[in-house]
């Protein structure tokens, strides 16, 4: 909301001036200017250039308007919009952010947070239809950030989330098109990591090259877990290497304490390893596996969905809190929990529905549900 009169008046009273002197210098009468601060009327828009000068600020100062916002606004805004998705109308909220949109259409970083708070609750959209609006809607808000924004990071995020929204719309071949230079692996790009640890060695200045490694380690290190879970599903069928993935990872698992460490991470793990057990018909294994899905997904809400080191990681506090959304996690934890729950209908779980340790755990997160 502009803040002109509110603006006006503080203005006015620093500077000791009364409200027919201002009137008499702009050549409008006392009671213009009074209407102004009480927010009856507002001045002429030729008016606010004279008005800016006269008081030695800008226009945008002048009427209490922000282009662009800070990272911890950013970060209350996309945490308040993604409250509102689990307890308001989809349309609501929609239009709440897409208000938000139009107000802060200069404000890159901003748009690009906008657009993944939109494709993580994409679900909640009610018809097909819209949820592929939306897709276009994301899309027109990546291309406005690569058009406008000068921050390198904040374009290339765009980058990544056009793909992501071009998967989605089935366009694979343009999502290779757009990563397949961008992530070539022979790109020397690569060694960007070990170069600007070394330099800060080599500069004297050690806490920096110990935190930066650390946080490279704790990114390849999911990362690692990630890909190994992508593997699952793509060789789902050689029994012998899905063996060997789960054999290695679990050991991964168990040394870093990933559950502890990064539970959402260890929840996808669990859930893809289960889901193969199931289509291998291996059932004893698929629920053993999705006990474990279901211990993650708790340990994620004891702690409290919130993105944190360990004993091992400790330097990461920092580098959370200047995240763009800080430590809090992307997504409300009633819609992490109806995701949750929404899992135990994957397809491959057919023969397990009637089990019983399969309804006793659905039954389980149903009632961290109601705990929460």
């Amino acid at each position: 909301m502009l803040q002109l009169h509110r603006n006006l008046g503080q203005l006015r009273k620093e500077r000791g001036i009364t409200q027919e002197e201002l009137a008499q210098f702009i050549g409008v009468t006392k009671a213009s200017v009074s209407k102004w601060e009480t927010g009856q009327s507002f001045p002429d828009i030729l008016l606010l250039p004279q008005l800016a000068t006269y008081f030695g600020t800008s226009i945008d100062a002048l009427l209490g308007y922000e282009p662009q916002l800070s990272s911890e606004q950013i970060q209350k805004l996309y945490q308040s919009l993604a409250t509102d998705f689990s307890e308001k109308a989809y349309d609501v909220v929609m239009a709440q952010s897409e208000s938000l949109v139009k107000k802060y259409y200069a404000c890159g970083p901003f748009l690009l947070q906008i657009a993944i708070l939109w494709l993580n609750h994409l679900e909640l959209a009610p018809t097909v239809e819209e949820q592929q609006q939306r897709l276009q809607r994301i899309r027109e808000l990546c291309q406005q950030i690569l058009t406008h924004e000068a921050d390198l990071q904040v374009s290339h995020d765009a980058v990544i989330i056009t793909a992501v929204v071009d998967l989605q719309l089935g366009k694979a071949e343009e999502v290779i098109e757009t990563l397949e230079p961008l992530l070539n692996p022979y790109h020397f790009s690569k060694q960007s990591e070990a170069v600007l640890i070394q330099a800060y060695q080599l500069a004297g200045k050690l806490e920096q090259a110990q935190k930066f490694n650390q946080m490279a380690m704790y990114q390849h290190l999911l990362l690692l877990v990630s890909s190994a879970t992508v593997d699952l599903q793509l060789n789902w069928e050689n029994k012998d290497r899905m063996a060997a993935t789960v054999a290695r990872i679990d050991g991964l698992l168990a040394l870093y304490e990933i559950q502890k460490l990064h539970p959402n991470t260890a929840a996808i793990y669990q859930y893809q390893v289960a889901i193969v057990y199931a289509m291998q018909q291996q059932e004893s294994q698929a629920l053993e596996r999705l006990s474990l899905y279901v211990q993650a997904i708790e340990q994620l809400f004891d702690d409290g969905v919130l993105m944190h080191g360990d004993d091992y990681f400790d330097r990461l506090a920092t580098w959370f809190e200047e995240a763009p959304l800080g430590a809090t996690a992307i997504r409300n934890p009633k819609l992490v929990l109806a995701s949750s729950l929404q899992a135990f209908t994957h397809p491959a779980f057919a023969m397990l529905q009637t089990h019983p340790t399969f309804q006793l755990l659905k039954l389980k997160l149903q009632k961290r549900g109601e705990i929460k």
